[in-house]
């Protein structure tokens, strides 16, 4: 095992965020009622936006909470070691105030796995919108320097086994960009978490995790510095 300090760190953050989720029938209520909270401009049920909400509503504030109880960072330290792309998080404490966007630049590839060289060339040679500014929805810098890649997984048909892999892949460019320092941005992260909220009626996409041989488990992490964190909490519905 490679980073075996860094696996345990992230393997007692996989359990903290399970354990602190509410049960998988209510966590779309609240994904958005945070979406409505957070974006009450912008139509919440596009998943961009409900993704955003499930990161301020039940990540951000939780890995928060956990660095200071398991890392031991005040609180202040805590909200500087946290990059967010959510300005509710830094409204909130939670994220570092000072740091707009983690990357400092924008980038000639994008995250989405399966573009043609067509493609991307066809973006290069347009007059607008031909890098990307897509960045992490989150970075932790201490106690280890770990990008967070999120996406929401609602009841809907999909191939859970061709979302892994593009949920690992976004996480594997993040972390492939080039080392870079912009004032107080460093984009420098050893290690890159592919974290993903299972809210499919039957959690198929925790089954394609658990399904996966370990040979390309184990190498998702040993061999590229990945964590893939599938979440869902509990089926069990709160009792009234």
């Amino acid at each position: 095992m490679r980073n075996p300090e860094a696996h345990q760190f992230l393997t007692d953050l996989w359990r903290h965020l399970n354990q602190s989720l509410l049960p998988v029938i209510d966590v779309p209520l609240e994904v958005e009622k945070e979406a409505r909270e957070v974006y009450p401009s912008k139509p919440s049920k596009k998943s961009v936006f409900l993704e955003g909400a499930l990161v301020s509503r039940f990540i951000t504030p939780q890995i928060h909470r956990f660095i200071v109880t398991h890392a031991g960072l005040n609180n202040e330290l805590a909200s500087e070691s946290l990059i967010s792309e959510n300005k509710i998080d830094k409204t909130r404490g939670y994220a570092n105030k000072a740091i707009v966007t983690a990357h400092p630049f924008r980038h000639p590839f994008g995250k989405s796995l399966g573009k043609t060289a067509r493609e991307i060339a066809n973006r290069w040679y347009a007059e607008e919108n031909a890098l990307s500014s897509k960045h992490p929805d989150l970075c932790l810098t201490m106690p280890y320097r770990i990008l967070i890649e999120a996406k929401y997984l609602q009841s809907k048909k999909f191939d859970a086994g061709v979302e892994l892999v593009k949920s690992v892949y976004e996480a594997l460019f993040y972390r492939g960009l080039a080392a870079v320092k912009d004032g107080k941005r460093l984009w420098d992260y050893d290690f890159a978490v592919a974290l993903v909220y299972d809210g499919t009626p039957d959690g198929s996409f925790c089954k394609a995790w658990e399904d996966l041989s370990s040979d390309v488990r184990n190498a998702i992490w040993n061999a590229a510095n990945i964590f893939v964190m599938p979440i869902r909490g509990t089926d069990t519905a709160t009792s009234a």
